[in-house]
């Protein structure tokens, strides 16, 4: 954890001064609001980044935010995920034409069932970071969505963010090889992104 962490900081430089960054980094208030702790790595991110996002295009949420309030965000999702959850339940949901198809195809419980996906992170197009809550939460994978299509990365947090900006993997509109030399992403505070139409 401590190792891709400190790869992340090297190749997404943290901004010189981060913005709603937990001052005590108190994480038992958020934790106990909801019902688990949460994995050391991100809690680190969180201190060294504060608000913000990813090449204004992905955000790691922050629970120490009033600008991108963190709750409001991760009920919000929560209830999509478990609405989604029970469509792909009714038969027949799943072989329905895309895109319908897709959106209903959810092959995971959802927090907080007992292994089920919590959120972490999101991007502009609302495709959801969630982690897998199976066993201890230093130990969580990741599945990733990326319009409705799902698929499971390991471990940690810190780690997944850091293969796929550097593209050594590919999710999203991350594509892995596709350029001769990695190109280096930028973490922009959610007011700069905000000001430039970006953050919502």
């Amino acid at each position: 954890m401590a190792s891709s962490m400190a790869s992340l900081t090297k190749w997404l430089l943290p901004p010189k001064k981060s913005e709603e960054a937990p001052a005590k980094n108190d994480w038992a208030p958020a934790e106990s609001l909801l019902g688990t702790e949460l994995p050391g790595d991100y809690k680190q991110f969180v201190g060294t980044y504060g608000t913000g996002w990813i090449n204004k295009y992905l955000h790691v949420m922050n629970p120490f935010s009033a600008k991108l309030p963190w709750m409001e965000r991760m009920q919000l999702m929560l209830f999509t995920l478990h609405l989604v959850r029970r469509n792909a339940q009714v038969p027949g949901a799943r072989d329905l034409p895309v895109p319908f198809g897709e959106i209903n195809n959810l092959p995971y419980p959802v927090f907080p069932e007992p292994g089920g996906l919590l959120p972490w992170g999101y991007t502009i197009n609302g495709d959801a970071l969630c982690w897998l809550t199976k066993g201890t939460p230093d130990k969580w994978t990741l599945v990733a969505d990326s319009r409705g299509q799902y698929a499971e990365f390991a471990g940690p947090m810190s780690a997944f963010l850091y293969d796929v900006l550097s593209e050594r993997i590919s999710w999203g509109i991350f594509q892995a090889g596709v350029n001769e030399e990695p190109v280096r992403p930028t973490f922009a505070l959610h007011e700069v992104a905000r000001r430039a139409g970006k953050g919502k």
